[in-house]
């Protein structure tokens, strides 16, 4: 600092001199401020004569130039701090690529201090960076521009084609007189471009795009910022490959449904087949197991059941009554009052079916559904004689459903007596051979619902 003399104007009381080195500034002598040269002036104290009249005033000059730009420095790059917390919360919060690039964009401009920002991603089919995500003023410069990563090709060799084409962040310091950025001057004139900084975008190593920022000042990106930068490209490549291994684990997601799908599909068909099977032996029944398999998966969903419960019921319908493979054609085609020796193989026919099953790896406990579809509630049925809440649930739901519809269908040995016979039948015994959650759901689906038996 220094100190100087002042003395005030003839020509003007209301401004005074500053004599320094054998240079005069000015300085308003009302309000004491100094004129944009002089900032950083001091209220200058007074100097009088004799007579009380001001006739100096003494002022002490420093020179702040180093510590605004230190401070300008420290501003930029608390921003630049500021732009990297954001970027990382931004890839916390994002669910895909489109997302978090307009984000990064966004924040850049929004906490980083720079007038522009925009990502590209490359194309490798023409060679050419294509803009996907922008922010900021001055977005229009991107319009119809041109960027090549063909090493042959002028317009790749600016700081975004090098930073791609070399795998390295490049920064351009004085964007409108940089060699470098020729091709470009005439176009970042008209938006104020001082520097850029361009750094690549990997994806499991690999370069597929860049990040390109414009800031209104040259000399913007100090080691400071470039570090800074650099670590948040490199947060941005990791929550690339985060992306990445996303994509491939919904990918095989979806493949591991469509085999799923397929699979099902192959085994609703192989139960398809048993019960044609079974059909085939017992021609007068054909379309029984297949009935009560609607009629049991509509009652599991009038209890609540969801879909994966309906379909091991509606299976396990369709094959409950698979046992019945094993008797003799004459005694279930019979016409006629069956023998008690006669009735006693139809009554083998659960453990047949269990027999047959048990070793079938079903999501569902389908062997023992056809084990148990005819026990009763008080102990009366077969082949345990089980009670209560020993029988399954879905096998005291089978009951009802096997009891509604042979009821109302034809038989051999008898006309089909009707949905209403099948109803008062299952009422009656309510409690004491049919569970009576059940039998209310079935009452319920008939009489409420308007359900009606499948053809």
């Amino acid at each position: 600092s220094s100190t100087t003399l002042i003395r005030r104007f003839d020509l003007s009381p209301h401004l005074i001199t500053i004599q320094s080195k054998g240079h005069e500034s000015a300085l308003c002598a009302t309000c004491r401020q100094p004129a944009p040269d002089l900032r950083g002036f001091t209220p200058p104290p007074t100097v009088l004569n004799g007579q009380g009249e001001i006739t100096h005033y003494v002022a002490v000059k420093q020179d702040i130039t180093e510590r605004k730009a230190n401070e300008a420095k420290v501003q930029r790059i608390s921003n630049i701090y500021a732009a990297l917390s954001q970027c990382n919360e931004a890839i916390v919060r994002c669910t895909n690529e489109e997302q978090l690039f307009q984000q990064i964009c966004r924040i850049a401009v929004q906490f980083g201090s720079v007038k522009m920002a925009w990502l590209g991603l490359v194309d490798e089919a023409s060679k050419r960076v294509k803009p996907i995500a922008s922010y900021g003023d001055g977005k229009e410069y991107l319009d119809g521009i041109q960027i090549s990563t063909d090493a042959n090709d002028p317009s790749a060799q600016g700081p975004t084609g090098i930073a791609i084409r070399e795998n390295r962040p490049f920064w351009c310091q004085d964007f409108l007189h940089d060699p470098v950025t020729a091709m470009w001057h005439e176009r970042a004139m008209l938006f104020g471009w001082g520097a850029s900084a361009s750094l690549p975008l990997l994806r499991n190593g690999v370069v597929i795009g860049v990040f390109t920022l414009y800031a209104s000042e040259i000399n913007a990106f100090d080691e400071a910022a470039q570090k800074l930068l650099i670590e948040m490209s490199t947060n941005i490549n990791f929550a690339l490959v985060n992306f990445d291994l996303e994509a491939k684990r919904k990918q095989a997601e979806e493949q591991i449904k469509h085999y799923v799908t397929q699979l099902e599909i192959s085994f609703m068909q192989a139960v398809e087949v048993a019960t044609t099977l079974s059909e085939m032996r017992d021609p007068y029944t054909a379309g029984h197991e297949r009935r009560v398999a609607d009629i049991a998966a509509a009652i599991g969903a009038e209890l609540g059941f969801d879909t994966r419960q309906q379909e091991g019921l509606r299976v396990a319908g369709q094959l409950h009554d698979v046992g019945k493979i094993a008797i003799p054609t004459e005694i279930l085609a019979k016409p006629g009052k069956l023998s008690s020796i006669e009735f006693m193989m139809i009554k083998g026919h659960p453990e047949a079916g269990y027999d047959i099953l048990k070793n079938v790896k079903f999501p569902w406990p389908v062997a023992e559904i056809a084990l148990q579809h005819h026990e009763r509630m008080d102990g009366s049925g077969y082949p345990r004689g089980l009670k209560g809440d020993e029988i399954l649930l879905e096998a005291r739901i089978m009951a009802v459903a096997d009891v509604v519809e042979a009821m109302s269908s034809h038989r051999p040995y008898r006309p089909g007596l009707g949905v209403e016979a099948a109803l008062a039948e299952i009422t009656r015994a309510r409690g004491t051979h049919y569970d009576e959650q059940a039998v209310d759901a079935c009452l319920r689906l008939f009489r409420e619902r308007g359900y009606v038996l499948p053809g």
